[in-house]
């Protein structure tokens, strides 16, 4: 008896490793494409990585559902000058169909005035075993610094502006 039962905890101790194994495989595979799909503008591309009932809790904004809504936010962040996109998986946990990863990005793009920025955050996303391939289902993130002052502020703030 304790030989069968030590092969069934072998045993699901081997099929939990190669579903992590194939998570995180799928996980980088679908952080390359989100990457690749920023630098080429394609927010199409980056709501495909998407299942069709997700949820993003984007920085500063309301609540983004669905993979519609999802383009049209990528779109947005586009149109305004996202180019740059860098993500480092620090951790990730599966639980079943879900995996869990905890990050940081490094981003950047150009103003509308042409000026470049950068910005630097973490993240938390939850991806969800759809139909035999993994998709994100959740996703937050904020960034490491606060907003600048608004415009018309820091333009009264600069040394000779008018009062």
């Amino acid at each position: 008896m304790k030989i069968i039962v030590r092969t069934l905890v072998a045993a699901l101790a081997v099929a939990a490793a190669v579903r992590a194994e194939d998570a995180r495989k799928a996980v980088d595979e679908n952080n390359a494409k989100i990457v690749a799909a920023v630098r080429n503008g394609d927010a199409t591309a980056i709501a495909a990585v998407y299942s069709e009932d997700a949820v993003v809790l984007p920085n500063n904004k309301s609540f983004v559902r669905g993979r519609s809504a999802i383009q049209q936010l990528w779109h947005g962040f586009i149109k305004a000058g996202f180019k740059h996109l860098e993500v480092m998986t620090e951790e990730l946990t599966t639980r079943g169909d879900l995996a869990i990863e905890v990050g940081a990005f490094s981003s950047g793009g150009e103003m509308p005035d042409g000026k470049p920025w950068t910005a630097d955050g973490k993240y938390v996303v939850i991806w969800k075993k759809v139909k035999g391939n993994w998709s994100l289902w959740r996703d937050i993130w904020n960034t490491n610094s606060p907003p600048g002052p608004p415009p018309a502020q820091a333009a009264a703030e600069k040394p000779g502006a008018p009062k």
